[in-house]
């Protein structure tokens, strides 16, 4: 499926084994990054291809967001599209 949301394209499932979704950038069609383990849950899939695995336990979310302090940062990153994306 291919989800433009946010000013992103978002296909899932993912080319990049184990993973939700592979990011384009709309404007150039170019990979931006892949993010999110299939197996994983998380706190609210903010897309919706994997609405059936969140949690809402702001607990996991909060340890999720120590975890992947440094990471989630990195503009475009998989951590940052994850943070923004499935952990808000």
């Amino acid at each position: 499926m291919i989800y433009y949301k946010f000013g992103y394209k978002f296909v899932s499932p993912s080319k990049t084994d184990n993973k939700k979704y592979d990011v384009y950038d709309v404007k150039t069609d170019k990979k931006i990054a892949s993010f999110g383990h299939r197996d994983y849950n998380q706190y609210h899939d903010r897309i919706g291809a994997y609405s059936h695995k969140d949690t809402h336990d702001t607990s996991r979310r909060r340890l999720y967001k120590m975890r992947h302090e440094k990471d989630r940062h990195n503009y475009q990153s998989g951590g940052w599209f994850a943070d923004r994306f499935l952990w808000t």
